[in-house]
């Protein structure tokens, strides 16, 4: 380590340099800063990182990729009209060209100009010099119409993106020419995203013999066949003539499709992820699926379908996830999900599905189903064998139903259940059996039910559990099972009828770390009444109608961080909290406290509400 001198030290100190030294050091410092705003392109040629751009344009991610092997620069440019695009590249130096292996172009969204993909030089010569370009995006240009062999001099070109969000502008649509992407013999991934596209000429996409993502969300689509994925024609006899079968993903969400008709995709062989999300389907046909014989992802969500056919995935045995939640869903045909022995994960929320369709065999078979989300329907009991053989679910969702019955056994086979949802349904009572086969299960939500008795065994195996909540229901004591709930971390018993609790209370809750009891009717709060809770840093008692608490209610508990007991009837809190140095919030309002005093609290505490009392003084 340098020591300072007195007067002058060595880092102040002059130092004299020959004058030869000097020159030597000049041109030195010269070719250092000239190598420095230098790099060497694969012809060897020395390269300005400093070159200017056009105002309008700048490079993400690193300004020059040395290898050759990887091309990440990307070129975004704003521009007024995708006609001003010609111009503004012609203000790039060749080198830069050069070095664009991806652009984006996004127009002005606010004003609405009209754009054309024509060349202003040479018609169908659209970005005609960027013949390395590997990835193209324009984004908000207002255009009606792409014309043919619009990129026709991309050759290399591996992902289009053109999304000119007309849907913003309603009387402008987007037309496609049959010869639109001509010339694009290597592109994998095509988005047509938010266009406004309402008819598509047929054999359009067939020059893409190589795309594997085909996406067309967003649009006005209304007729599968006019995508040419079929293969059928008039049986085997006379097959029909099919493009893009290659395809491994296709995403057709936000259209208008009303139909899936029969045999309307059996040229996908490759396809492994089908979106058909946000559409009109009201009817799926038997043998709508037929050829999909890799298909893994299936999203039918958010549409207005009533009935699934038996039938319907006879063909797509591989299939892993199936999204049919928000639709209108009130028939299941029995067997439906037969033979799909690789699903895992299956939503059925938001229909309107009742115990007559959900029962027995429903989902026999389904040994590798991890999720399953029956959520906001209208089940009015889980009998014994609905859930028979799901040996490998770990997440049930049974959420805003109209459960009453639990069955003796309903979850018996549920050996790897992680988490358990039945909220806002007509529970009253929970006996010993509807739990005790649930050795793993972490997560049980309780809430809104019309719970008035558990039954002291209730969770007795219960031993992993980690969150319960019993929010909203009509308890009026603590329940004495809970102290075989020695993991319990979350506990909730907010908007019940408890009026009491005692140092006997949370026995054995030993790890839990957030108690929430707002909105019960709790008038004290004695000493050690959280005595067992050595670990405790959340605790909720606001909305009750505690009026004393003891100075030592706290002692036990030098890991509180934040107390609730606002709209209380408190008067006076002097010494209750004086002993807990880690707490760092306390909400005291809307109570009757005449007076306060700084010392009486916590120096560690970081946000205080005292507001809406009847404070007249405060000391220290």
């Amino acid at each position: 380590m340098l020591k300072h001198e007195k007067k002058g030290n060595v880092l102040n100190r002059k130092t004299t340099v020959p004058r030869t030294a000097a020159v030597h050091l000049l041109t030195l410092a010269l070719l250092v800063g000239s190598w420095c705003c230098r790099s060497v392109d694969g012809r060897g040629n020395f390269l300005r990182h400093d070159d200017a751009l056009p105002k309008a344009c700048s490079w993400t991610g690193a300004i020059l990729e040395v290898s050759q092997e990887k091309r990440s620069d990307e070129l975004q440019c704003r521009i007024k009209t995708i006609t001003k695009t010609e111009s503004l590249l012609a203000n790039i130096s060749s080198y830069q060209i050069d070095r664009i292996k991806s652009l984006k172009l996004e127009c002005n969204d606010i004003m609405f100009f009209e754009s054309s993909l024509e060349s202003t030089t040479t018609p169908g010569n659209f970005l005609g010099n960027l013949h390395g370009l590997l990835r193209l995006s324009i984004d908000y240009c207002k255009i009606k119409y792409i014309p043919a062999h619009a990129f026709a001099n991309m050759k290399v070109l591996k992902s289009l993106t053109l999304s000119t969000h007309n849907v913003d502008w309603s009387v402008m649509n987007l037309e496609l020419h049959p010869d639109s992407f001509r010339g694009l013999s290597e592109l994998k991934e095509m988005h047509l995203a938010d266009n406004n596209i309402w008819s598509l000429p047929g054999e359009v996409f067939c020059p893409l013999q190589k795309l594997r993502v085909l996406n067309l969300t967003g649009n006005r689509l209304s007729d599968l066949t006019q995508l040419m994925l079929s293969d059928w024609g008039n049986g085997p006899t006379e097959p029909g003539r099919a493009c893009n079968t290659g395809l491994e993903v296709l995403d057709l969400s936000g259209n208008d499709l009303t139909l899936l008709p029969d045999n309307g995709l059996t040229a996908m062989r490759s396809l492994n992820a089908l979106h058909l999300q946000r559409n009109l389907l009201k009817e799926i046909a038997d043998r709508a699926f037929v050829g999909l014989g890799t298909l893994e992802i299936l999203d039918l969500s958010d549409n207005k379908l009533t009935a699934l056919t038996p039938e319907l995935f006879v063909s797509s045995r591989k299939i892993r996830q199936v999204y049919l939640q928000n639709n209108s869903l009130s028939v299941l045909a029995p067997g439906v999900f037969e033979g799909l022995d690789r699903l895992e994960t299956l939503d059925l929320s938001r229909n309107q599905l009742t115990s007559t369709w959900v029962k027995r065999d429903t989902f026999a078979g389904q040994v590798r189903l991890v999720v399953l989300n029956l959520g906001h329907n209208q089940l009015s009991k889980v009998d014994q064998h609905v859930f028979k053989g799901l040996y490998s679910l770990q997440i049930l969702n049974l959420e805003h139903n109209a459960i009453e019955l639990l069955a003796d056994g309903a979850f018996s086979d549920l050996k790897n259940l992680h988490a358990l949802f039945l909220s806002h349904n007509r529970l009253r009572q929970i006996e010993p059996y509807h739990f005790s086969e649930l050795y793993v299960l972490n997560q049980l939500i309780l809430e809104s039910n019309q719970i008035a008795y558990i039954h002291e065994r209730a969770f007795e195996n219960l031993t992993h559990l980690h969150d319960l909540s019993l929010n909203d229901n009509r308890l009026e004591e603590i329940p004495s099972g809970m102290k075989s709930l020695k993991f319990l971390q979350s506990l909730d018993l907010g908007k019940n009828q408890i009026a009491e609790i005692n140092n006997s209370s949370f026995e054995g809750l030993e790890e839990l770390m957030g108690l929430r009891l707002v909105d019960n009717q709790i008038s004290e709060i004695s000493r050690d009444t959280f005595f067992a809770l050595s670990t405790i840093h959340v605790l909720n008692l606001a909305s009750n109608r505690i009026r004393h608490i003891d100075q030592s209610a706290f002692s036990s508990n030098p890991t509180l961080r934040a107390i609730r007991l606002d709209n209380n009837e408190l008067e006076d809190v002097s010494g209750v909290f004086t002993s807990l140095s880690s707490l760092v919030y306390l909400n005291i309002s809307d109570n009757n406290i005449g007076w306060f005093d700084y010392s009486h609290y916590p120096q560690s505490l970081e946000w205080l509400d005292i507001h809406k009392n009847n404070i007249t003084e405060l000391g220290n």
